[in-house]
């Protein structure tokens, strides 16, 4: 007869969960959404725990500090497995993983047949071992008696006066609505769950209807904003993909591609290849030394509100006299705030660490699509962020 497993599953996505419980004919599964609701759900049962995959971000309650716990409790096998899967493994990170008692890391790298070999594996050949860990295990905090005997003096001295008014706050609650005085909702000290009451405050049934709310959370949807509109940065950078679109619909001999390296390195021949391919007059001078839209962090906050483009300065002479912004734009005093504006930027340094990374893993292959689309080789490029 197959031998059978308990695995007990945290935080882990629908796919996580489909895959293992294809994979696996003799194992009983059971999933938690928090390593505290699986705390408690272990002190409630005596079912034995085999293994334990968790997701989440390495020091988040659903990590290490799940697995500090884990080691240290009466009920949880010292052979047991644990699994943690991050975004990113480290080599710190493997480090601690090893003084702490996880058994394995799983990252966005380990691919799936990978992970479900593994867990078949560390399920048939448990780690009997026990690693000693240098670090020394924080033990739970206990309230000296003198401090608890004074909380709890004042404590019920302070209900005692103040029990006439809550004996009217809770007539007044019943009156107003239908429903139990208090209301309590659960609170996590450690990985000790308790209840923690207080006056009912909203109608009977409330938590039970937030799902139902969840459109109004303008926090949420801040976050799905800025979401797309980092998304949206990123993908305005893959010009392979953006210039393609133009060659499908025109004619290639329509289309005229210069690069950011073209202008800087012989700005005067690209506007002259400019003109002619537009067909004016290619001997005309432009004028290359104002930049226009340069962007970057304001050094100075007051002078970028004075002088920047958002300016409440100008936008007021503009609703008082919008003549003469326009006229001053023509003249040298566009050119001293250009400049003015200009010095008053900065470009912060990206990490070189993460300009590799993002390089490899986000455009590295729009830049391959690029040099098909427009027929040049940049070399260059992928020296420069590779």
């Amino acid at each position: 007869m197959e031998k059978q497993y308990n695995i007990a599953g945290i935080n882990l996505t629908d796919e996580e969960v489909f895959s293992l419980k294809e994979a696996f004919d003799n194992v009983e599964w059971v999933f938690f959404s928090n390593g505290f609701q699986f705390h408690k759900w272990m002190e409630g049962h005596g079912l034995p725990i085999n293994m334990v995959i968790t997701r989440g971000t390495f020091n988040s309650p659903n990590g290490y500090p799940l697995t500090q716990q884990l080691r240290k409790s009466s009920l949880f096998k010292a052979e047991s497995a644990i699994i943690l899967i991050v975004d990113e493994i480290t080599d710190a990170m493997r480090e601690k993983a090893i003084r702490h008692g996880i058994t394995e890391l799983f990252d966005a790298e380990t691919s799936t047949s990978d992970a479900l070999f593994r867990v078949k594996y560390l399920l048939e050949n448990p780690v009997t071992k026990k690693v000693k860990s240098n670090e020394p295990v924080l033990e739970p905090y206990s309230i000296p008696w003198d401090k608890r005997l004074f909380d709890l003096f004042f404590a019920g001295m302070a209900l005692l006066f103040l029990s006439p008014l809550f004996l009217l706050v809770g007539i007044a609650i019943r009156l107003e609505s239908k429903g139990p005085i208090f209301y309590y909702s659960l609170r996590v000290t450690g990985y000790k769950v308790f209840r923690f009451y207080k006056f009912r405050s909203k109608f009977t049934g409330a938590d039970a209807k937030l799902k139902d709310l969840a459109h109004f959370d303008r926090y949420k949807e801040e976050a799905e904003k800025k979401k797309e509109q980092e998304e949206e940065v990123v993908t305005e950078g893959f010009y392979g993909s953006n210039i393609k679109r133009y060659f499908d619909l025109f004619p290639k001999e329509q289309i005229k591609v210069f690069l950011h390296d073209d202008l800087r390195n012989d700005s005067e021949k690209v506007m002259r290849e400019l003109f002619d391919f537009i067909g004016v007059d290619s001997d005309f001078k432009a004028d290359l030394e104002r930049e226009y839209n340069v962007s970057g962090k304001p050094k100075n906050k007051l002078m970028d509100t004075l002088i920047g483009s958002n300016s409440v300065l100008i936008k007021s002479v503009k609703a008082i006299a919008p003549g003469l912004i326009d006229a001053l734009k023509e003249g040298a005093a566009q050119k001293v705030l250009t400049n003015l504006r200009k010095k008053n930027m900065e470009r912060p340094d990206v990490d070189k660490a993460f300009k590799h990374k993002l390089f490899n893993e986000v455009y590295a292959q729009k830049v391959n699509l690029l040099e098909e689309v427009i027929g040049r080789d940049l070399t260059h490029w992928k020296n420069k962020y590779a």
